[in-house]
């Protein structure tokens, strides 16, 4: 069992708990339910889901990195969900740690341009 001795450990750890409830949530959908095309509504639905599951984790990143270490203060530094934003908060070591070479917003309706290291 692993004991967690800090307010950032605790706050990641429930982060990367949640998103990873959720990515098994959209596995599932994709997988059983999801057999072909979909509908835009549907498909939607999807993409809100996983923006909201890769959210979290690099919420947790950005906890693990902070060096706040009253729960309030952790709360206000990943408060914001632009993606992009949160982005910033992470060395580029963390986002390396992630594959991702870093995030760009788009567009008239915000869209998200993930850049992989690898890719």
């Amino acid at each position: 069992m692993m004991i967690y001795n800090n307010e950032n450990e605790i706050l990641a750890k429930g982060a990367i708990f949640r998103a990873n409830s959720g990515f098994w949530f959209l596995e599932e959908c994709l997988t059983y339910i999801h057999r072909g095309g979909t509908d835009v509504a549907f498909s939607r639905s999807l993409y809100i889901l996983f923006s909201y599951n890769f959210e979290l984790i690099l919420k947790a990143r950005i906890l693990l990195e902070s060096r706040q270490t009253r729960r309030d203060d952790l709360i206000k530094e990943i408060k914001s969900h632009d993606l992009e934003e949160l982005s910033k908060r992470l060395s580029k070591n963390a986002l390396n740690g992630l594959d991702i070479k870093n995030i760009r917003r788009g567009g008239k309706f915000w869209f998200y341009r993930v850049c992989y290291r690898n890719v």
